[in-house]
């Protein structure tokens, strides 16, 4: 049985979640050992792979709003990271040569690259972005580090709804990944006492939104900590196994993000979301969706306070394609 070793970015959950989905489809082909700060969701999601803790890499920081970029504060944990990146190489060499793995995967961390490359181990980067592309209105940082980082890949599979990731030649497209429902809508509506005919509204945001929803009887909202207007609302904390809720839902508002978004497509769920036009990834995201005729953003949100619109189109699923991931892994190490 081969090993993988899996480095998912700390930055959010959408890397880790739609790792976990690919490596969902892998049965005795593989044994995975993934490299993530968050050790607990990973033994909740994936009982049988091993966890080691531990900061993969440093993203962007977001504003208080949870939506835009804080480019100043960004920066400085960027060039704290890097200037720290020797000795975290080092550090890192250690722990990979132990596993002694026969591949190494990464979304989107640069950081194992060059050891690969060193320890003659192939690898392969799955995203939608690089931090490349993620870094490019950050004043002053030097790209090209990171682009002899990246440039250490065997292969890139390129996820939809992404940057240009034109750093890497050798590179294959596939489309939307995302994780499958464990859960029926029945059993899901059931454990939140919903009704099945209600209609149910999702809101995923923080606690510095006020959400305003038209006063209609059938209505129920499920929030994570948004405030609502309504009081046919229920606060509930995130699940691990989000696209459940989502999956039972009849809309979705959120920020706009990869694991939000690629969930709802792949489950036809109606989704809104907040983005910001200087957010790289979000304006990659949004751009394609408008030009599948998806118009999904909601505009002045700054205030912090948003009146919803239930006007939506319902869209039917689109296929997942994690799948095709595991076939391109596997094809990668048999050659």
């Amino acid at each position: 049985m081969k090993k993988i070793l899996y480095f998912v970015s700390d930055h959010g959950l959408g890397h880790l979640t739609r790792s976990i989905a690919i490596m969902r489809e892998f049965s005795d082909e593989a044994e995975f050992v993934i490299r993530n700060s968050n050790t607990q969701f990973i033994e909740e999601s994936l009982p049988n792979a091993k966890a080691i803790s531990g900061k993969t890499d440093q993203g962007t920081l977001s504003q208080n709003n949870g939506i835009s970029i804080d480019w100043e504060k960004s920066k400085i944990a960027i060039d704290t990271w890097y200037d720290e990146f020797d000795s975290t190489l080092i550090k890192e060499q250690e722990i990979i040569s132990k596993i002694n793995p026969d591949l190494i995967i990464t979304d989107v961390s640069p950081l194992p690259l060059p050891i690969s490359k060193k320890l003659d181990i192939p690898s392969i980067v799955i995203s939608n972005f690089t931090w490349i592309d993620m870094f490019s209105n950050i004043p002053g940082f030097q790209n090209n580090f990171l682009s002899e980082l990246y440039q250490n890949a065997s292969m890139c599979i390129q996820l939809p709804l992404s940057t240009p990731m034109s750093i890497f030649k050798n590179k294959q497209k596939i489309g939307l990944v995302s994780k499958k429902p464990t859960k029926s809508k029945d059993y899901v509506r059931k454990t939140l006492g919903v009704e099945e005919s209600k209609f149910l509204i999702l809101i995923n945001l923080p606690s510095n939104f006020t959400i305003n929803v038209p006063s209609e009887p059938n209505i129920q909202i499920v929030t994570t900590g948004a405030k609502i207007n309504s009081a046919n609302s229920i606060m509930i904390q995130p699940w691990v196994e989000g696209q459940n809720l989502i999956a039972s839902s009849d809309l979705v508002v959120s920020k706009c993000g990869y694991g939000m978004i690629s969930e709802c497509l792949t489950n036809g769920v109606p989704i809104k979301f907040l983005m910001d036009n200087e957010h790289p990834e979000q304006k990659a995201m949004n751009d394609e969706l408008v030009s599948l005729n998806m118009n999904s953003s909601i505009d002045n949100w700054s205030s912090g306070e948003i009146s919803l619109d239930l006007n939506i189109s319902q869209l039917p699923p689109i296929t997942r394609d994690n799948p095709k991931a595991k076939d391109l892994i596997l094809e990668f190490l048999r050659n």
